[in-house]
């Protein structure tokens, strides 16, 4: 699970994301922060994505990133649903 964090920071450190993120900075964000970082992931890929996520309603919020995830074919590794 380190090794997969590690990675994940190192990612979001890189262009186009440029994140001044450490291991433990991801760590110790929120939920809501968390949730904000994927949305800001998301708005690289489709600049529908670019809000801010405390201005969503939780339900239209999670259909909104479902349904992406759906269309890049993401699949949910066993047992993480």
């Amino acid at each position: 699970m380190a090794g997969e964090l590690r990675l994940v920071v190192e990612k979001l450190r890189e262009p186009p994301f440029n994140q001044d993120l450490s291991m433990v900075a991801l760590d110790e964000k929120t939920p809501v922060e968390l949730l904000q970082l994927l949305t800001d992931v998301l708005t690289q890929l489709d600049d529908r994505h670019k809000l801010d996520v405390r201005d969503e309603e939780g339900d239209a919020r999670g259909k909104r990133i479902a349904d992406f995830l759906t269309v890049l074919k993401f699949k949910v590794p066993k047992g993480k649903e």
